[in-house]
């Protein structure tokens, strides 16, 4: 297990270096990058922030309320809802497709954005997830993650017992 995550956490250093090189091959913008579906996001931010305006994540198995910040805290106070491919999902890699939106809420549960999670690919490593996140409340604002193999999100949910996912929705 830690021979896998040493090997995450090198193949998320040379993403990022390769970004932090004027690359731009972790952003997904293309309009073919994904078919959405209201089980599956797009990715790349106009699209995704269009999806989650039309709500289809609602409809998913989420908790029953907002939680404080756990884990690591990155995420601050959050509520998250997971689609039918990851709920199913009990043990091993998680399918492609499999998903999560993470509301994000302020300390006075006011809505301030979205992380969402995409698997994306059929093995194993953080090049195989998708990782949006935005802080706010305009969907335009710049997001703090929007692509594959990203070191900010890769580093902490590289630890997660499975496939980079800490939190299922029962």
């Amino acid at each position: 297990m830690i021979a896998r995550r040493l090997a995450g956490l090198a193949t998320v250093l040379v993403a990022g270096l390769a970004a932090c090189q004027g690359g731009d091959s972790n952003r997904t913008d293309a309009p073919d990058a994904d078919v959405p579906t209201p089980q599956r996001p797009p990715r790349g931010q106009t699209a995704l922030e269009a999806w989650l305006a039309e709500g289809h994540y609602k409809s998913w198995k989420c908790e029953t309320s907002i939680f404080p910040p756990r884990l690591t805290g990155n995420h601050g106070r959050q509520r998250i809802c997971a689609n039918d491919l990851l709920v199913g999902s009990t043990s091993g890699r998680y399918p492609v497709g499999a998903a999560s939106v993470k509301e994000l809420f302020d300390p006075a549960d006011r809505p301030n954005g979205y992380a969402v999670g995409l698997k994306i690919e059929d093995s194993e490593g953080p090049q195989t997830w998708y990782w949006y996140e935005r802080r706010g409340t305009d969907p335009r604002g710049k997001p703090k993650a929007d692509g594959m193999a990203l070191p900010d999100c890769a580093v902490c949910h590289q630890m997660a017992e499975r496939d980079y996912v800490y939190v299922r929705p029962m």
